[in-house]
């Protein structure tokens, strides 16, 4: 999940309405790596490694659609439980569907509208597809082309090409 979504879903369940005096994105993710280094040093690394050489390949795969890896699997702090996140813009999502059904690759679909922060002037549009492969939990959002223009003016997460995420393999 990501940290944002996380944050929010944290003040929900406070029963608040700002997220003051939660963390930071930027606090949440120091303190995970730090966690990370005291309790998994022996086994996330290898972990992490693991799922980007499986991102390399879902990305190859997909390639003509331009997939850019996004969230823990790219920043490295994912583990054995994380899933690979990848962005794509597209503005006819049956093209993809298409592709996954002609590959006989079972997916579901979520609709992935956010509410629109102090920043955004749109709602995320563009469903999230939910699927597995080589028994990989694999997230897919879709942007359309308006909304990949203007986000790249916002201060966006990083997002990584294959050529990239290639070469954090070595």
């Amino acid at each position: 999940m990501h940290v944002a979504l996380a944050l929010q879903k944290a003040a929900r369940q406070m029963g608040v309405t700002e997220r003051a005096g939660l963390p930071s994105e930027l606090e949440v993710q120091s303190a995970l790596k730090t966690q990370q280094a005291l309790f998994q040093a022996d086994s996330q690394p290898q972990e992490c490694l693991s799922l980007r050489r499986t991102a390399v390949e879902v990305m190859r795969w997909l390639d003509r659609f331009s997939p850019r890896l996004v969230g823990s699997v790219l920043d490295g702090s994912a583990n054995r439980f994380s899933q690979i996140e990848l962005e794509m813009v597209l503005d006819d999502a049956k093209q993809l569907e298409m592709f996954l059904l002609n590959a006989g690759v079972r997916f579901e679909i979520h609709n992935c509208r956010s509410a629109p922060s102090h920043r955004e002037k749109f709602q995320r549009a563009g469903p999230l597809y939910a699927l597995f492969i080589e028994d990989v939990a694999t997230c897919i959002t879709l942007f359309p082309h308006h909304a990949a223009q203007f986000s790249r003016s916002l201060n966006r997460p990083k997002r990584a090409r294959l050529a990239e995420v290639e070469a954090l393999l070595f």
